[in-house]
């Protein structure tokens, strides 16, 4: 099922909107779902205030990244997170690997399309 939206990418202050020649990026697919709603919470998706409550983006993953230690119990519980979240999300797989200190690899397959984050304290890396 295709969706037209607004490309949103991570800025390290909530993400932002892409725009080319005066107008938004838009995307036909489900690019922006992994992103938001891994990381699009009450305090950090600026997005959340144009919302209804019942619609708003309440992400555990982010709270869980920054709370767990990053060993293999803590592996886990960021991976019951990134399920939760993507819990209205059909057919999601969800696959997470400690990849270095403080690093965190989530793989994220939707439809046969891998979505990759790569999870660090100070930066974040989201490529499509």
């Amino acid at each position: 099922m295709a969706i037209t939206d607004i490309l949103v990418y991570q800025t390290q202050n909530g993400g932002d909107l892409e725009i080319r020649d005066n107008d938004f990026v838009t995307i036909n697919g489900i690019e922006n779902t992994p992103f938001l709603a891994l990381f699009g919470n009450k305090t950090s998706f600026w997005g959340n205030e144009f919302l209804g409550e019942k619609q708003q983006f309440r992400s555990k993953t982010e709270r869980v990244l920054s709370d767990v230690v990053l060993n293999s119990e803590g592996r886990l519980l960021i991976e019951q997170a990134v399920k939760e979240d993507l819990s209205d999300v059909e057919n999601a797989k969800v696959s997470v690997k400690i990849v270095g200190a403080n690093r965190v690899q989530i793989d994220i397959t939707i439809d046969g399309r891998i979505y990759r984050l790569l999870w660090h304290p100070d930066i974040f890396i989201y490529p499509n």
